[in-house]
This record gives C-alpha cells, sequence and structure tokens, in this order.
C-alpha cells in the first residue's frame, strides 16, 4: 500500500483542480488536530491479493476511501469530484489511467453531514487493481 499511496499522493497533489481546491491538505490515514478546510484524507479499507487459475495478471485489489471535508456543502462536493476525475482520468488515444499500472474503477460516493462540528464529508471509494512491488 505504501507504494500505491505515494503515488496517489503524488497524482493528486500535481492535479491542478485538486490543489485549486486543498492547496497541499492531503492527508493519509488522518488530518492533523484542528486542521484547515477543505481537506482530503484517504485510507485503505481493505486490501485483496488475488490468487486465480486465471489470467489474474499478479494485480492486488485494494479499496480506498477519500474523505472529502468542507465547511459548506458543495465545496466538499466540488473537492470529491476533483478527486473523482484525477484518479480515474483516462488518456482518450490509449485509454490508459493517469497511475502507471494500475486500474481504477468501482466509485461509490457517500455524503455525510458532520453535525456535531458543523462541516461536511463527502466520501469516495475507489477499487485500484495494481501490483503490490511495483
Amino acid at each position: 500500500m505504501k507504494i500505491l499511496a505515494t503515488k496517489i499522493h503524488t497524482l493528486l497533489a500535481a492535479d491542478v483542480s485538486v490543489v485549486a481546491i486543498v492547496a497541499d491538505r492531503i492527508y493519509r490515514q488522518r488530518a492533523p488536530n484542528s486542521p484547515t478546510y477543505p481537506y482530503v484524507v484517504f485510507s485503505k479499507v481493505v486490501s485483496v491479493g488475488q490468487q486465480t487459475h486465471d489470467d489474474g495478471q499478479g494485480l492486488d485489489r485494494t479499496d480506498i476511501q477519500f474523505d472529502c471535508y468542507a465547511q459548506v456543502d458543495t465545496d466538499a462536493d466540488d473537492l470529491r469530484a476533483a478527486v473523482r476525475a484525477s484518479l480515474m482520468a483516462r488518456d482518450p488515444d490509449t485509454g490508459l489511467g493517469p497511475i502507471a499500472g494500475v486500474k481504477v474503477q468501482n466509485p461509490i460516493e457517500r455524503d455525510i453531514d458532520e453535525t456535531a462540528v458543523n462541516k461536511f464529508n463527502f466520501q469516495l471509494d475507489l477499487t485500484f487493481w495494481h501490483n503490490q512491488s511495483a
């Protein structure tokens, strides 16, 4: 996961749409205490090594959750859309995604109103098919 997490962070930190919203506030696992809004936190939900008799191509499946926090619901929604677009982008000529050797699919979205702290957390779950060692 460390290699994949580094690739995700590097991609998001270089994406102009994401950076326009969060600057450098992209965190793995958890945000610092008293963070500046908006920001995004990503963490592994589950990782499963694929062991099949057919052509599994030696790829692991890792589900990652992206929590897009903001003080206003539209900002959280815009951030989630930017993260999704960045990670699921496809080259129109080759059909390849933005991270070499990684296939991203199965977007699932949830909207959470963090009433206790008067903030919004719009979540995005993505499935990454990747080689654990590359």
